[in-house]
């Protein structure tokens, strides 16, 4: 009995140490990260940095002597990511999203989205079964291989967009790489989970890829996508709903508007997952419809707090997940033996081939289609330069360890240790690099000519929008006529903005949306008056610019 108080004591012990060594390499990374900033470091970025530190420590433990008492601690879990770290990341995304310039391009990101990281996701996954079934190197099985696509696929450009932030970069260029990135996580997670399926149907059949399987898994893509959009959209829909109903912009209610607004989008997460759909893909979708409703509904001081809580738990989120990685290094059991340099090597071409397939060939087609406005050669380089990996894919590939068990081969922990190392590499090397390669590119700060006042950014400019097609135009009529005045009251804010539409409802401010519509397919309707007529739709768009500027 006393030898086994002793061991919960030692235990227990542990768990304590080993908590206290996380949250100081977290703090660490925090420090490490402002200091950084202060400087203006034009090599080392946040997330690289939080890597090395992770590194560091994780040698040291390999060193000491408690590594394996603090093994359990220092663990990565990945249903703890996947439950509390990944949403707020994925939900801050469409929360803070800037909606004018992303939607002026949204045609183009959802081609770069969709097409572009399902053809990344074959191309790698063809080419990394073609090299192990050559012997070039160790491969995987044809499905490992297509997971593997679509885990290496998930781009998490942290350092990039925190780059085009400070220097000004071109808005266009700024809503491709995110609007790419957020979406791209979803599919490309959508994408495993029906690999996944597929891996599991195979086993229990016990037959091969086929045609058929193929077929299937597009079907469930299809509705793993959709289903779950409609559930982040009805949790959004149903959130806006009742803070209008409520009318909370007293202010009165602080805390309480702002847990419910806080608890909403992992709800949508955990319905959706529980459903056997995407938990990823309900809530950026349930972040992009909240942030476009809900936020207008919600007092000031609800607004600062809820865009502030999720800022913050997305930058310690995304720390943390870099710091695991540094820490994987040297506390995982990595089969290196089995994997060999060579198809670490193979990787890194792969990949990067896959990307310049997606990138370039996308942005031709997207060209084709464009009369004007057309992206250009710089910001090809600059986006296909900026895929870098990081918490999605990290995340997705441990998760392989127990989907593709390592008694079948290298498979399970020869994808993770393959994704650490390319990721580990776009980290350490591709970010390092980034901000001389974006300057030289010219997309920067006062290279580039439509950014001599930063404010442009956000601001809609019909006359660089591509043409606008019936969808569009029937979307747009449908948000303005009977979403809005259904789940927005009068913006709180427009006192801060101006305008003599201060405390009338949208109800009693129907907005047209022809002139604009007309000037997009080549008519001479007028920018001023299209936005004058826009003043009610901008009072409540309007506020974004004051939460940005939080």
């Amino acid at each position: 009995m006393e030898e086994e108080n002793t061991a919960t004591v030692v235990e227990g012990h542990a768990v304590d140490l080993g908590v206290a060594v996380l949250l100081l390499v977290l703090v660490a990374s925090l420090m490490g990260g402002l200091f950084l900033k202060k400087k203006h470091s034009k090599y080392l970025q946040e997330a690289g940095l939080a890597t090395l530190i992770g590194v560091f420590c994780g040698l040291l433990l390999k060193l000491s002597s408690r590594q394996e008492l603090l093994k359990p601690v220092i663990s990565f879990n990945e249903d703890i990511f996947l439950i509390m770290l990944l949403p707020p990341i994925i939900f801050d995304s469409g929360y803070g999203m800037q909606r004018k310039v992303f939607y002026k391009n949204f045609g183009g990101i959802l081609v770069y989205a969709f097409l572009g990281t399902l053809v990344s996701t074959l191309l790698v996954g063809l080419l990394t079964w073609a090299v192990g079934q050559i012997g070039f190197a160790k491969g995987f099985t044809a499905i490992e291989s297509f997971a593997f696509g679509a885990l290496i696929s998930a781009t998490d450009p942290v350092s990039v967009l925190a780059t085009f932030k400070e220097l000004h970069a071109d808005p266009d260029l700024h809503s491709f790489i995110f609007g790419e990135s957020i979406f791209n996580d979803a599919v490309s997670i959508v994408l495993f989970k029906v690999f996944m399926k597929m891996n599991t149907q195979m086993k229990a059949d016990g037959s091969g890829l086929s045609a058929f399987a193929i077929f299937w898994a597009f079907l469930t893509f299809c509705w793993i996508f959709i289903m779950s959009t409609v559930v982040g959209a009805l949790v959004a829909c149903l959130c806006a709903w009742v803070t209008k109903k409520l009318d909370l912009r007293d202010g009165e209610h602080e805390l309480t508007e702002s847990a419910f607004v806080i608890l909403m989008p992992w709800v949508a997460y955990l319905l959706s997952e529980a459903a056997g759909l995407s938990g990823i893909v309900a809530i950026l979708f349930c972040g992009a419809f909240m942030g476009t409703y809900t936020y207008h509904n919600l007092s000031e001081a609800a607004q600062r707090t809820t865009v502030k809580f999720f800022n913050v738990m997305t930058m310690m989120a995304e720390t943390i997940v870099f710091c695991y990685m540094g820490l994987a290094l040297f506390t995982f059991h990595h089969p290196y033996s089995s994997v060999g340099i060579g198809l670490i090597i193979w990787t890194l071409v792969i990949v990067n081939i896959a990307r310049a397939a997606n990138i370039y060939g996308c942005s031709f087609l997207i060209n084709l289609i464009r009369k004007t406005h057309k992206i250009s050669k710089s910001f090809q380089f600059v986006m296909w330069f900026s895929g870098l990996r990081g918490a999605i894919a990290f995340c997705l590939a441990l998760r392989c360890v127990s989907e593709f068990p390592t008694d079948e081969g290298l498979h399970g922990t020869g994808i993770f240790t393959v994704t650490l190392f390319y990721v580990m590499f776009t980290v350490l090397f591709v970010g390092s690099f980034m901000q001389p390669v974006l300057d030289k590119c010219g997309v920067l700060g006062a290279n580039h000519k439509e950014l001599s006042d930063p404010t442009e950014s956000d601001k809609w400019d019909s006359t660089k929008a591509s043409c606008c097609s019936e969808p569009k135009r029937f979307m747009l009529q449908l948000d303005a006529r009977v979403i809005k005045p259904f789940l927005v009251n009068s913006a709180p804010l427009l006192s801060h903005h101006g305008g003599g539409h201060a405390h009338q409802s949208l109800e009693s401010q129907p907005l047209h949306l022809e002139d604009h519509v007309t000037h997009e397919i080549g008519g001479h309707s007028d920018d001023e008056e299209f936005n004058g007529r826009l003043a009610t739709s901008e009072s409540v768009d309007g506020a974004r610019e004051h939460r940005d500027s939080l």
